[in-house]
């Protein structure tokens, strides 16, 4: 979220990662650390009270455009492809990016950079990268952060420069290549859940595995709640999941979905 009067980015005092959203429990939560804030909280930078989630719909960009720029906006998604030779078209960065174009532009980059976890500065490279190899003749990026590393070095394609970035921060944060993971969403009530990870599988971890969480997981549902495991191995990150796994079929009215190592966080 940003601050609507400077643009202040909302960072985790923790873990330094982007904090989100979550209306229905009014916070603000860090997706590694579990770390949350209330929505009411001020700004830092300027004192003002009003933050916004980033973010846009491709239906809410077309309308926005068509309104403005009085022609015709074509929509290409993977359910839908309306009036694609149209003079401007809008969509999702998947289809989009399947083919060239003569110009792309790339509204509120800021929510590529800040989509939560580890893995959102990776993803934003490979997408802006890829924005950058499919524009002929002009890219156009709207961003509240023109500096950040990311942006350069993908506005460039200079992947070292990215990743001589990016590699001492997954560092210092455990994360691939220097670590592994293990994705654990726990479906259930939010008692029953938290009373599992802390009371059960907390004291049952081996010495160096960490655990992050619970915390909310609407992607998921809204009974859904995402814990992290992390160890320097593969095996005892393994073990800790299949040991979350078990303690939910143990466990009445609760279930467990586990990802080792997933691609993204």
């Amino acid at each position: 979220v940003v601050c609507t009067r400077c643009g202040e980015v909302r960072h985790c005092p923790a873990c330094d990662l982007p904090l989100s959203l979550h209306r229905r429990v009014r916070l603000l939560l860090c997706s590694r650390c579990g770390h949350s804030e209330p929505l009411e909280d001020r700004c830092s930078g300027c004192g003002a009270g009003r933050f916004l989630p980033t973010g846009l719909g491709v239906e809410r960009v077309r309308e926005e455009l068509a309104g403005a720029l009085r022609v015709p906006v074509g929509l290409l998604t993977a359910a839908e492809a309306e009036s694609i030779y149209a003079p401007v078209v809008v969509g999702t960065e998947h289809r989009v990016l399947e083919r060239r174009w003569d110009a792309i532009l790339v509204p509120d980059a800021d929510a590529l950079l800040m989509g939560g976890g580890a893995g959102a500065s990776e993803r934003a490279f490979r997408v802006l990268l890829r924005a950058a190899e499919a524009a002929r003749e002009l890219l156009l990026v709207q961003t509240r952060q023109p500096e950040h590393y990311v942006l350069q070095a993908a506005a460039r394609g200079d992947y070292p420069a990215f990743a001589a970035a990016e590699l001492p921060r997954l560092r210092r944060l455990g994360y691939p290549p220097y670590g592994h993971l293990a994705s654990v969403v726990f479906e259930g009530s939010e008692d029953a859940v938290r009373h599992a990870v802390e009371f059960r599988l907390r004291p049952l971890l081996e010495p160096g595995v960490g655990l992050s969480g619970p915390v909310p997981d609407p992607r998921v549902g809204k009974r859904a709640f995402r814990v992290l495991l992390r160890a320097a191995e593969r095996r005892a990150v393994a073990r800790a999941g299949a040991l979350a796994a078990r303690l939910a079929a143990r466990t009445r009215g609760l279930r467990a979905q586990v990802e080792i190592d997933p691609q993204e966080v």
